[in-house]
């Protein structure tokens, strides 16, 4: 019987963009939909037996999914989530009302898979297909089997030519866009916006979530050209819904929301919302949720206030300012690009407006390092930064990474690891700072590994 190893020791045959870096020509030429819509339609098209929502963008669609299937699972229906990457497995990715698949039921899809690659009439090379294109046939066949009424499917990377594109979503979600990947997704705003925009689908409502001034400047213009060649109504989330009162702790936020659009909704309402999950950026995320809810009761899916109130409130997220403890504060966050970098920071200044700061950035090489480094550099309260080589192949050498943050903050260490990273903030930093860790989803398993090893020595 194949084992969950087995499953992952298959797996690395094949190419992971995730780990490699990926040339922009390569967008072209090396994914194609139609040869991977062929390969579903061989596995019986898993992806057409349940409904969808497809969410895309730079920076807040993990945590819109995870809110989404949240409050969907707590209105009652059996809730599919597709979201990458993982923490500590490769099963966090595909979930079922919030219960990661098990070890046993990947192995025995990904056996499935291999038997069916075996079978191709035409012989492939062991890379043909990509990694997150067999995780994405997984997912598929996971909920078809699992009988899900509805998944929230997150896109990997850009839109237009990921692999999770040949859904036919009820609603196509965009989160906030800014410059990332901009070696794959092109250098300007308007670039990214247009391949994000390529998840838009004809006659299918799309939902638009708060942007920055530069990127409705640079970006709404091309979703809405996108928009009127498919003939699918854009709905700007902030037309639909506000957040009118808000406040945060360390326990999480009080949020109050008014729905405002008369012409989709029967009328205006009131919505009080607790969340665990902490930052201005998380109550855009949510109100963006709300929005795209409405959209989702006109197909079939609606929910009552009391499911949105206890959705929203179980919804947990690892890695997206995560307290892992106090004394000193030790707050963990996979921010990687610019405009997530802001969104942490923003968040830090107003839960912590005095206390000084040691950051840990470990960051892949591939990402816009100097512009982050100069927004650490010139943060509030900043005392040091630890820099460290992210747990990735695709790792910025320290290194390098030490030559620029030296040019950008006034205390710069190293550390040869996450682990050690954690190991050093932990042994200098004084009780009234507040360490965060920060560069990557990829560091925040080894380092929450760390400080819980700490943690438990200190009890």
């Amino acid at each position: 019987m194949w084992t969950y190893a087995d499953s992952i020791r298959f797996l690395s045959q094949f190419v992971d963009y995730e780990r490699l870096l990926l040339q922009p020509q390569q967008m072209d030429t090396r994914f194609d939909l139609s040869d991977f819509a062929e390969f579903l339609s061989r596995l019986g098209n898993p992806q057409t037996r349940f409904a969808s929502i497809h969410i895309a963008g730079t920076k807040g669609k993990g945590s819109t999914a995870a809110i989404f299937a949240s409050i969907l699972n707590a209105a009652g229906y059996r809730t599919g989530l597709f979201a990458s990457p993982h923490i500590n497995s490769y099963c966090e990715r595909v979930q079922v009302n919030g219960q990661p698949i098990t070890e046993a039921e990947f192995a025995e899809i990904l056996a499935s898979l291999r038997s069916n690659l075996a079978q191709k009439s035409v012989q492939q090379p062991a890379s043909f297909r990509t990694v997150f294109e067999l995780l994405t046939a997984l997912a598929f066949i996971h909920f078809a089997r699992q009988k899900v009424n509805i998944a929230v499917i997150e896109v990997g990377l850009g839109g237009r030519l990921d692999s999770t594109n040949v859904l036919q979503p009820i609603v196509s979600i965009l989160t906030s866009l800014g410059l990332d990947h901009i070696h794959t997704l092109g250098p300007t705003l308007s670039a990214i916006a247009r391949e994000k925009a390529g998840i838009i689908k004809s006659r299918t409502p799309v939902v638009l979530a708060p942007q920055s001034k530069v990127a409705l400047d640079e970006g709404l213009p091309i979703i809405e050209e996108v928009c009127h060649e498919k003939q699918a109504t854009l709905v700007n989330s902030w037309e639909q819904v506000n957040v009118v009162k808000a406040s945060q702790n360390l326990e999480g936020q009080q949020l109050v929301y008014q729905t405002c659009s008369p012409g989709r909704m029967p009328e205006s309402r009131i919505i009080h919302l607790t969340t665990p999950l902490l930052g201005n950026h998380q109550a855009d995320n949510i109100l963006t949720a709300l929005a795209a809810l409405e959209i989702v009761s006109e197909h079939g899916f609606p929910c009552a206030d009391d499911a949105i109130i206890a959705g929203v409130r179980q919804c947990s997220l690892p890695g997206r300012v995560e307290v892992l403890g106090r004394n000193p504060y030790f707050i963990v966050d996979g921010a990687h690009c610019p405009i997530s970098v802001t969104a942490l920071l923003n968040t830090l200044d107003n839960l912590f407006p005095t206390q000084p700061r040691t950051l840990l950035l470990g960051v892949l090489r591939d990402k816009m390092i100097n512009q982050i480094l100069q927004l650490l550099g010139s943060s509030r309260n900043l005392r040091r930064l630890i820099v460290f080589p992210a747990p990735s192949p695709r790792a910025c050498p320290l290194e390098t990474l030490t030559a620029q943050a030296t040019s950008c903050c006034p205390e710069v260490q190293s550390a040869d690891s996450a682990e050690k990273a954690t190991d050093l903030a932990l042994t200098i930093a004084s009780r009234e700072e507040v360490i965060a860790a920060l560069g990557s989803l990829y560091n925040v398993g080894p380092i929450r590994h760390r400080y819980q090893k700490h943690k438990a020595i200190n009890i």
